[in-house]
């Protein structure tokens, strides 16, 4: 079991394929995290709306495959 969100994200990378997800799906996840660590502990990173509103769209999408997955 994983313990950190990196750790998480890599086992999602790694077992994309069985789980029915692309490889821009994980891009995606990847890079929304990058964009949180940046902004929560970055000097000096903002982020713009659009960059904010794309992130909050990709990340609905994965949730709901999420929960496709799941069931």
């Amino acid at each position: 079991m994983q313990k950190t969100h990196r750790g998480t994200i890599y086992l999602v990378w790694e077992n994309r394929e069985k789980l029915g997800l692309s490889e821009e799906d994980c891009i995606k996840l990847s890079r929304s995290y990058d964009l949180r660590e940046e902004s929560d502990y970055g000097i000096f990173r903002e982020i713009s709306e659009d960059l904010a509103e794309t992130v909050l769209v990709d990340a609905s999408d994965f949730v709901n495959k999420a929960k496709t997955i799941l069931q």
